[in-house]
Protein backbone atom coordinates (compact mmCIF):
# COMPACT_ATOMS: atom_id res chain seq x y z
CA UNK A 1 0.00 0.00 0.00
CA UNK A 2 2.57 2.62 0.97
CA UNK A 3 4.46 1.73 -1.95
CA UNK A 4 1.57 2.52 -4.47
CA UNK A 5 1.05 5.79 -2.96
CA UNK A 6 5.31 6.58 -3.05
CA UNK A 7 4.70 5.61 -7.14
CA UNK A 8 2.00 8.29 -7.21
CA UNK A 9 4.14 10.79 -5.47
CA UNK A 10 6.91 9.54 -7.75
CA UNK A 11 4.98 10.75 -10.76
CA UNK A 12 4.22 14.32 -8.69
CA UNK A 13 7.75 15.60 -7.86
CA UNK A 14 8.45 18.18 -9.50
CA UNK A 15 11.68 18.39 -11.47
CA UNK A 16 13.57 16.76 -13.96
CA UNK A 17 13.24 13.07 -14.85
CA UNK A 18 16.57 12.30 -13.56
CA UNK A 19 15.10 13.48 -9.76
CA UNK A 20 12.42 11.02 -10.68
CA UNK A 21 14.68 8.62 -11.84
CA UNK A 22 17.10 8.86 -9.00
CA UNK A 23 14.27 8.82 -6.54
CA UNK A 24 12.31 6.00 -8.13
CA UNK A 25 15.73 3.96 -8.14
CA UNK A 26 16.60 4.83 -4.33
CA UNK A 27 12.83 3.28 -3.31
CA UNK A 28 13.99 0.01 -4.88
CA UNK A 29 16.69 -0.10 -3.00
CA UNK A 30 14.89 0.21 0.22
CA UNK A 31 12.29 -1.80 -1.41
CA UNK A 32 15.24 -4.59 -1.77
CA UNK A 33 16.56 -4.18 1.72
CA UNK A 34 13.31 -4.46 3.42
CA UNK A 35 12.69 -7.81 1.58
CA UNK A 36 16.04 -8.97 2.08
CA UNK A 37 16.01 -8.23 5.78
CA UNK A 38 12.04 -9.95 6.17
CA UNK A 39 13.77 -12.84 4.80
CA UNK A 40 17.07 -13.87 5.81
CA UNK A 41 16.92 -12.04 9.95
CA UNK A 42 15.58 -14.58 12.21
CA UNK A 43 13.72 -12.50 15.70
CA UNK A 44 16.94 -12.82 17.73
CA UNK A 45 19.01 -10.90 14.66
CA UNK A 46 16.18 -8.47 13.64
CA UNK A 47 15.90 -7.53 17.65
CA UNK A 48 19.55 -6.84 18.08
CA UNK A 49 19.77 -4.81 14.93
CA UNK A 50 16.79 -2.54 16.10
CA UNK A 51 18.48 -2.24 19.83
CA UNK A 52 21.50 -1.49 17.93
CA UNK A 53 20.05 1.03 15.89
CA UNK A 54 17.73 2.80 18.53
CA UNK A 55 20.83 2.93 20.34
CA UNK A 56 22.80 5.02 18.24
CA UNK A 57 19.33 6.97 17.38
CA UNK A 58 19.88 8.11 20.98
CA UNK A 59 23.25 8.81 21.40
CA UNK A 60 23.07 10.86 18.27
CA UNK A 61 19.88 12.88 19.88
CA UNK A 62 21.93 12.99 23.13
CA UNK A 63 25.08 14.86 21.28
CA UNK A 64 22.90 16.92 19.67
CA UNK A 65 21.15 18.61 22.82
CA UNK A 66 24.30 18.23 24.54
CA UNK A 67 25.67 22.02 25.18
CA UNK A 68 28.75 23.18 24.47
CA UNK A 69 30.19 25.38 28.29
CA UNK A 70 32.67 28.35 27.00
CA UNK A 71 35.67 28.33 24.99
CA UNK A 72 37.91 27.36 28.69
CA UNK A 73 40.06 29.97 27.94
CA UNK A 74 42.01 32.54 30.63
CA UNK A 75 42.52 35.72 29.14
CA UNK A 76 46.25 35.81 30.24
CA UNK A 77 46.68 33.27 27.85
CA UNK A 78 45.63 35.41 24.64
CA UNK A 79 47.97 37.50 23.53
CA UNK A 80 45.65 39.08 20.89
CA UNK A 81 42.29 38.38 19.02
CA UNK A 82 41.76 39.20 15.39
CA UNK A 83 38.48 39.60 14.62
CA UNK A 84 37.51 39.52 10.51
CA UNK A 85 33.91 41.41 9.35
CA UNK A 86 33.64 41.41 5.52
CA UNK A 87 37.27 40.91 4.60
CA UNK A 88 38.32 43.82 7.22
CA UNK A 89 40.20 42.60 9.76
CA UNK A 90 40.96 44.20 13.14
CA UNK A 91 43.90 43.07 15.68
CA UNK A 92 42.71 43.65 19.54
CA UNK A 93 45.43 43.57 21.41
CA UNK A 94 44.09 45.44 24.27
CA UNK A 95 43.89 43.39 27.20
CA UNK A 96 40.88 44.83 28.84
CA UNK A 97 39.03 43.87 25.31
CA UNK A 98 40.26 40.96 25.37
CA UNK A 99 39.44 40.20 29.01
CA UNK A 100 35.79 41.28 28.32
CA UNK A 101 35.59 39.10 25.29
CA UNK A 102 37.16 36.10 26.62
CA UNK A 103 34.68 35.99 29.88
CA UNK A 104 32.25 36.47 27.53
CA UNK A 105 32.99 33.52 25.41
CA UNK A 106 33.72 31.59 28.64
CA UNK A 107 29.99 32.53 29.80
CA UNK A 108 28.58 31.01 26.84
CA UNK A 109 26.17 28.06 26.47
CA UNK A 110 25.94 27.06 23.13
CA UNK A 111 22.92 24.56 21.59
CA UNK A 112 23.30 23.09 18.49
CA UNK A 113 21.00 24.53 16.35
CA UNK A 114 18.99 23.56 12.84
CA UNK A 115 19.13 27.20 12.34
CA UNK A 116 21.55 28.43 9.48
CA UNK A 117 22.54 31.74 9.25
CA UNK A 118 23.86 32.85 6.00
CA UNK A 119 24.26 36.50 7.22
CA UNK A 120 27.99 38.09 7.61
CA UNK A 121 29.21 37.43 10.56
CA UNK A 122 31.85 38.44 12.76
CA UNK A 123 34.96 35.84 13.02
CA UNK A 124 36.85 35.63 15.32
CA UNK A 125 40.57 33.46 15.93
CA UNK A 126 41.90 33.72 19.51
CA UNK A 127 45.74 33.30 19.63
CA UNK A 128 47.85 31.95 22.39
CA UNK A 129 51.41 33.88 23.51
CA UNK A 130 52.83 31.37 21.35
CA UNK A 131 50.65 32.59 18.50
CA UNK A 132 48.64 29.40 17.81
CA UNK A 133 45.04 30.09 16.95
CA UNK A 134 43.00 28.55 20.09
CA UNK A 135 39.27 29.07 18.69
CA UNK A 136 37.75 29.75 15.49
CA UNK A 137 34.54 31.33 15.74
CA UNK A 138 31.94 32.88 14.30
CA UNK A 139 29.42 35.63 15.76
CA UNK A 140 26.13 35.96 13.76
CA UNK A 141 23.71 37.88 16.30
CA UNK A 142 24.51 38.22 19.95
CA UNK A 143 22.45 34.86 20.27
CA UNK A 144 23.81 32.94 16.75
CA UNK A 145 27.55 31.56 16.20
CA UNK A 146 28.71 29.04 14.32
CA UNK A 147 32.09 26.48 15.39
CA UNK A 148 33.02 24.80 12.66
CA UNK A 149 30.28 23.53 10.04
CA UNK A 150 27.90 23.35 13.18
CA UNK A 151 25.47 26.56 13.86
CA UNK A 152 24.70 26.80 17.99
CA UNK A 153 22.52 29.30 19.45
CA UNK A 154 23.55 31.13 23.08
CA UNK A 155 20.61 30.78 25.14
CA UNK A 156 21.68 33.27 27.42
CA UNK A 157 22.41 35.95 24.69
CA UNK A 158 25.87 36.11 26.14
CA UNK A 159 27.71 36.66 22.97
CA UNK A 160 29.62 39.84 22.49
CA UNK A 161 28.09 40.61 19.22
CA UNK A 162 27.35 44.55 20.18
CA UNK A 163 30.63 44.71 22.00
CA UNK A 164 32.36 43.65 18.61
CA UNK A 165 30.23 45.68 16.79
CA UNK A 166 31.49 49.16 19.35
CA UNK A 167 35.00 47.65 18.59
CA UNK A 168 34.64 47.99 15.25
CA UNK A 169 32.98 51.38 15.02
CA UNK A 170 36.27 52.69 16.72
CA UNK A 171 38.57 51.27 14.67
Amino acid sequence: MFFTHTRFFIMSISGNFETRTAFHILLKFVKIIILLYNLFMNKKVKDTISFILLLIVVILVLWYKAPINGIKCRPENVSKIEVNYVNNIISITNTNDISFIIKSLNSISLNRSILKNSSIGYNIKIYTSNNNVLDDITIYSSEVASVGKFFYTDKNNMLPYNYLIKLYSNY
